[in-house]
């Protein structure tokens, strides 16, 4: 999808098991966003076909690998290039074990000695938290803004001191033009949702956290994944998730359930999964057909001369996933639901059957 130069883009881009999002600003707004990153390839193409040289921040949710697995190697080579990034924001919400998390270790032992020797002039590193002042502003323009809403100081600072799972302190940003918010979870848990203001939670989208999979823990009042769309009331719901997910399960079914709320919020997922279809590969064909009316399949097919390091295996189902935010606050959505239907009709089980109407802004 040509995204209209005056829009506000954010793409979900298919990385399989992982993350990696871009925010857009209008055109003459600043620089783009970056938020986690599974796959450098996909990064550097999406960089190279947009024509960006400069990130106003580059985003790191949490620890985890199957969303910074690629982030050190992007930045490499985008430094190497004569690119910029201004403000890398990242924190520590684990304490790496020597001898096994090497590639963690690499990736925070380079942030640190890139704030002692900067890779170009007005490079900063920040840290990934925000407190009880509001939210931090990443970036803003006429009508827009993206803040980092999630995680709390407190709750970083509690997982740090009884060793408990990182996903407690993962990041969320809030993209918001006009009337449509978009919500960007990692894998925050359903305990660290709960703690977001109300004001806060309400979106058009959401990038689901944890790729669909478990995320009940440290919940109050909320004890169920409905207690979070609800709260949200999203329209549509991306997962991002891999064909070859590792036996992760993702997405499990009470939470794609949850996501769709009836009926009322479309599910895309980048990736199809045996969740939906015995056999993924033979739906190969159709699916690339459908992801190639969005953005180039870079997980699927590297460019001529370039290693071909991604799995061959992977299924695209949405694909890429686009968010578009005009001006007035009007959106749209690619795939279309017409066009991503002619995958999902093929598929054995879908967990995201799609709704009898179409809602506006879903396309």
């Amino acid at each position: 999808m040509p995204v209209d130069p005056s829009a506000l883009g954010v793409y979900f881009l298919d990385v399989g098991q992982g993350d990696c999002t871009f925010v857009v600003p209008p055109e003459g707004e600043g620089s783009p966003i970056l938020f986690d990153c599974a796959d450098p390839y996909v990064a550097e193409r999406f960089v190279a076909n947009h024509g960006i040289t400069h990130l106003e921040a580059v985003v790191v949710s949490h620890l985890d690998l199957d969303h910074i697995r690629g982030m050190l190697p992007f930045l490499k080579n985008h430094f190497e290039a004569g690119r910029q990034v201004h403000r890398l924001i990242t924190g520590l919400d684990r304490q790496p074990r020597r001898g096994r998390q090497v590639k963690l270790r690499e990736f925070i032992a380079q942030a640190i000695a890139w704030e002692q020797n900067k890779p170009h002039e007005g490079f900063v590193l920040r840290d990934a938290v925000r407190d009880g002042d509001g939210p931090v502003r990443i970036a803003t323009g006429s009508g827009w803004q993206v803040d980092l809403v999630l995680p709390w100081h407190g709750t970083r600072t509690d997982a740090l001191v009884d060793g408990a799972k990182a996903n407690r302190c993962s990041a969320v940003l809030r993209i918001e033009r006009g009337e449509t918010v978009l919500l960007v979870g990692g894998d925050a848990t359903i305990g660290s949702w709960e703690r977001l203001e109300a004001p806060l939670r309400a979106a058009k989208a959401i990038r689901a956290p944890h790729h669909g999979g478990e995320i009940l823990e440290d919940g109050g009042e909320w004890t169920n994944y409905s207690d979070l769309y609800n709260a949200v009331g999203a329209e549509v719901g991306v997962v991002s998730v891999g064909t070859a997910g590792g036996g992760y399960g993702h997405p499990i079914p009470d939470h794609a359930q949850a996501i769709r709320r009836g009926g009322d919020c479309r599910l895309l997922c980048t990736q199809l999964t045996e969740r939906c279809h015995p056999s993924p590969q033979d739906l190969r064909g159709e699916a690339l057909k459908v992801v190639t009316a969005v953005e180039w399949p870079y997980r699927h097919r590297a460019v001529p001369g370039h290693p071909r390091s991604r799995r061959r295996d992977q299924v695209p189902c949405a694909g890429s996933v686009t968010v578009a935010v005009r001006a007035d606050g009007a959106w749209e959505v690619e795939p279309s639901a017409r066009l991503h239907d002619r995958v999902i009709r093929r598929t054995a089980h879908p967990l995201c059957r799609p709704p009898s109407r179409r809602r506006s802004g879903q396309g």
